[in-house]
């Protein structure tokens, strides 16, 4: 009977060493790529939460923080934006309080174009316990702006960790300038732009006159000296524009220009004999 079961059990060890060997269900588990701020506790993770921030109970390693950090998020309603040179886009920046943060926050915004126009409407704001507070931000890029995309960022600094959100701006090759119909068809400029402060505009980009008129139509006079911005381009209908676009060859012209009667008014948007100094003016610049 003793030889018996010595047998079996010298007939049983092979299957079993085998088994302790090979790969078998669950094998290969030692390659798991742990990676913090997925929102899945990966191993060696104590915790997930989606981020890589610090202060809000799971750390920027995704190690559990013994107490929760009050600090804000911040937001903005938009995060890219596409529009035209001269045009201003705003934007709804949003400081949330979190883990009971309360207290004065700071803002400011810097742009990756150097002579974009980004501006807060404040750079003070207060937010109570589980609260709100918000701002405006305005972008505008001119004619001649170096860079026609890039971001804008918005930081918040606090007693609490610092928080930023970013906007990704690009910028249309296009001028857009709009002569208002102040009342009865006649036309109006912007104030910035006359008296000897031309409009700035890279050769190769275009300049868009819109007619800021609902009911009457405009007829562009252009004083000449522009190839891509001729005089008196045709008739742009209430709401439209005409559009020039410039070239190399254009590169130190300076044009006035502004809108002709064109016929009776107020069947036209019309120039009501303005002197030259209160008309706006283009230059093209390399």
């Amino acid at each position: 009977m003793r030889s018996i079961l010595l047998a079996i059990t010298v007939l049983a060890m092979p299957a079993c060493t085998q088994d302790i060997g090979g790969a078998g269900p669950g094998g290969g588990g030692d390659d798991t790529q742990a990676t913090c701020g997925n929102g899945i506790i990966d191993p060696g993770e104590a915790c997930d939460d989606g981020n890589a921030n610090n202060g809000d109970g799971c750390s920027s390693t995704c190690q559990t923080e013994n107490t929760a950090t009050p600090r804000i998020a911040l937001t903005v309603d938009n995060t890219t934006a596409t529009t035209d040179l001269n045009v201003v886009s705003t934007f709804n920046v949003t400081v949330t309080s979190m883990m009971g943060f309360s207290g004065a926050v700071t803002l400011t915004a810097a742009s990756d174009g150097a002579d974009w126009m980004a501006t807060l409407d404040t750079a003070s704001l207060t937010v109570a316990a589980d609260g709100t507070a918000t701002a405006k931000l305005t972008v505008k890029a001119m004619g001649d702006t170096a860079a026609l995309t890039g971001n804008v960022k918005i930081s918040a600094a606090s007693s609490g960790p610092a928080s930023d959100v970013s906007v990704a701006m690009t910028f249309n090759p296009t001028l857009d300038v709009t002569f208002v119909d102040s009342g009865g068809a006649v036309a109006t400029y912007d104030p910035t732009w006359v008296g000897g402060k031309p409009y700035m505009l890279k050769a190769g980009r275009s300049i868009k006159v819109v007619n800021g008129s609902t009911t009457a139509p405009m007829t562009v006079h252009v004083d000449g000296g522009i190839a891509g911005f001729p005089h008196e381009g045709g008739t742009t209908a209430a709401g439209g524009a005409y559009t020039g676009t410039t070239a190399a060859g254009d590169v130190g012209a300076t044009v006035g220009f502004y809108t002709h009667m064109g016929g009776t008014p107020p069947a036209f948007l019309y120039d009501a004999g303005l002197s030259g100094a209160k008309r706006p003016a283009l230059t093209i610049v390399p």
